[in-house]
Parts: structure tokens; C-alpha cells; sequence
């Protein structure tokens, strides 16, 4: 599945707010809520979009990370607390997914990866491995 202009605009206004109503989405992208929700459909079918819930990352204390990609249409952002992930959000590509999901739940602290953990090549292995903190 290639990614159009109308799918790059959905996923930039869900970027800008993931609770956005589909109908309000169609009516800034003059197209229809049936389109809407049939193009998100299809991105989540197709692996290119994950809706989740996220912490508030304007918390004090806490710390985003985040890598854009705009010729492949990749957008990835984590939450820090403490150097422990507490939330993430993966638009365009679904290899991180899982692994960023285990690490939300170990809690593990990945503070000295945290430059490099959102790079394509990284490798989770090195993280899921560590003892929880």
C-alpha cells in the first residue's frame, strides 16, 4: 500500500490530535466521514497507523523523543519518565510497535538509548534484556 496525499493529511491531523472526530477530520479535509473512516481503517489494517492511549507528555518531568520522516511518512515519538518509556506513539511503520509496547510494560530505564532507540536499525533485544529498574 502506497501512502496518498489524503492519508498523509489524515495521519498529520491524528499527529495533532489523536481524539479528532472523524467528521471534523473530512470537513478540514473537505472529503466525507465515510472516507474518513475507511482510509483510517485501512491504514490500521495495513499496519501503517496504531491509534493507543498516551500519557499527558506535558507532564513536569517528563521527556519527548521524537523522529519524523516526511518522505516515508514516518512518525515516531516516546515518552520518558525517569528514563522509563510511558508512552509512544509509531505512525507509518509497525516494526517498533511491539518492542515499545514490551518496554512500556517492563519499565525498564533506557537512558543511555535513548538517542538511538527510535532509529530503524536499533536493536530492542539489547533493552528487553535488561532487569527491570
Amino acid at each position: 500500500m502506497k501512502l496518498d496525499e489524503t492519508d498523509l493529511n489524515i495521519i498529520a491531523l491524528l499527529k495533532e490530535n489523536g481524539r479528532i472526530q472523524n467528521n471534523d477530520i473530512a470537513s478540514r479535509l473537505s472529503i466525507s466521514e465515510g472516507t474518513v473512516r475507511n482510509r483510517i481503517k485501512k491504514l490500521i489494517d495495513n499496519d501503517f497507523l496504531s491509534i493507543r492511549g498516551l500519557v499527558n507528555p506535558e507532564k513536569p518531568g517528563y521527556e519527548e523523543i521524537k523522529k519524523v520522516d516526511m518522505e516515508t511518512g514516518i512518525y515516531k515519538k516516546i515518552v520518558l519518565d525517569q528514563g522509563k518509556i510511558v508512552g509512544a506513539i509509531v505512525l507509518g511503520e509497525t516494526k517498533s510497535i511491539a518492542p515499545l509496547m514490551k518496554l512500556i510494560d517492563q519499565r525498564n530505564d533506557v537512558s543511555v538509548y535513548k538517542d538511538a532507540i527510535l532509529e530503524d536499525n536499533f536493536d530492542f533485544r539489547k533493552v528487553l534484556s535488561l532487569k527491570r529498574t
